[in-house]
């Protein structure tokens, strides 16, 4: 199981940091083209901005859990027990995964209101950005998951 975890993280997180530098690049590349190649200004730049950006950090965050490289307070950190501090990271997954389920939820309940209205040029209904949510909802949930399996069976090898 924990050469699946590793062999896992290796390729989704190679993919997700490759296509989130991909869509910077191409946002600033188009932002480029349309302004300093073709002499005018992009009409949808604010809609691209958006997108990229949202999408950029829905590819990225999962991933990041996965790897621990999510901003932590490691306050106690050392001042436990070893048994304490690893059940302490267990208490911290386990309140992220039940976080991460209820904000795959709660986008997936916005989406389904269907209230967003049409302010863009491209004429997209703003409620789609909740897709953005559900997706880092839901890989959240995976990458928590492994994470806290990988956590835990590399405490019960070391013991």
């Amino acid at each position: 199981m924990l050469h699946f975890i590793d062999v896992f993280r290796r390729v989704y997180c190679r993919v997700s940091y490759i296509l989130s530098a991909a869509i910077i690049v191409f946002m600033t590349c188009l932002q480029f083209f349309y302004r300093y190649v073709c002499g005018h200004v992009f009409i949808w730049s604010n809609d691209v901005i958006i997108f990229s950006i949202t999408t950029a950090v829905a590819v990225t965050i999962p991933p990041l859990w996965l790897e621990h490289g999510h901003v932590t307070m490691d306050l106690i950190t050392g001042k436990l027990s070893r048994r304490a501090d690893h059940l302490l990271s267990i208490a911290v997954e386990l309140i992220s995964f039940v976080m991460s389920a209820a904000m795959a939820y709660a986008g997936i309940v916005a989406d389904r209101m269907d209230i967003g209205y049409s302010t863009s040029l491209l004429g997209y209904d703003d409620s789609l950005h909740y897709l953005f949510v559900v997706y880092i909802g839901v890989m959240l949930c995976v990458t928590i998951l492994l994470s806290l399996i990988e956590r835990i069976l590399k405490y019960h090898k070391e013991a």
